[in-house]
């Protein structure tokens, strides 16, 4: 069920906003128009727990691919339409600040606690096959770290699109988030190229996990 998932979301990415049809077969694309009610209640069923691996470009790894991943669990809360991540650390975002300039700042990143991303989910269609498709629309993550005698702000940005993603199908799911700017005392610093693959760049970020209960 994991590689029937992950293709489905490789196929989504291929494609732009909306415009699932040209890459999926007819069976699993034909859509219905749906009440507000019916796609409510969509969005209940995915509500609950997911443990799974969060997956990341890592430049240090000794790889081809230099795919890394960690385990993270994700929550699904339909009433407000949230998907929280937990469990990442916090070296996702510290291998992102390139530059001996910024080293005691990446000190300082790696040595906080494990974190968590929270995203607004917005639900867009359902499948015959049963898939659910949504967006993940990653909210700003923002550090307040002292280093160099000071405090400093250092805030990462997403990408606020469809590429951002989810796939929910028989309690699976999987999404993907893209970084696009980091800003440090409120001044940009540092903008990424959006790929139009999967975590091929150190941009993305990807979960995918399996329902392992309600809350």
């Amino acid at each position: 069920m994991k590689n029937i998932i992950k293709t489905i979301a490789l196929l989504l990415a291929c494609v732009p906003a909306l415009t699932f049809t040209s890459c999926l077969n007819d069976d699993e694309t034909d859509y219905e128009d749906y009440t507000p009610e019916q796609k409510a209640a969509y969005m209940k069923q995915m509500d609950g727990s997911y443990s799974g691996i969060l997956r990341f470009y890592n430049d240090t790894l000794k790889t081809t691919t230099k795919v890394d991943s960690i385990n993270a669990t994700a929550f699904f809360r339909s009433a407000d339409s949230t998907v929280v991540i937990s469990g990442i650390s916090p070296r996702v975002f510290s291998k992102l600040i390139k530059g001996d300039r910024y080293e005691t700042l990446r000190q300082a990143l790696d040595q906080q606690p494990m974190q968590s991303l929270t995203m607004k989910a917005i639900f867009y269609d359902v499948a015959k096959s049963g898939a659910v498709f949504y967006g993940a629309y990653p909210m700003e993550k923002t550090f307040d770290l002292y280093y160099d005698d000071a405090t400093h702000k250092v805030s990462f940005y997403f990408y606020n699109y469809l590429n951002n993603n989810g796939l929910w199908y028989n309690k699976e799911t999987e999404l993907a988030a893209y970084i696009t700017e980091i800003w440090i005392d409120n001044s940009r610093t540092k903008t990424f190229s959006i790929s139009p693959t999967y975590v091929d760049s150190d941009c993305v970020l990807s979960f995918y996990g399996k329902y392992v209960g309600a809350f």
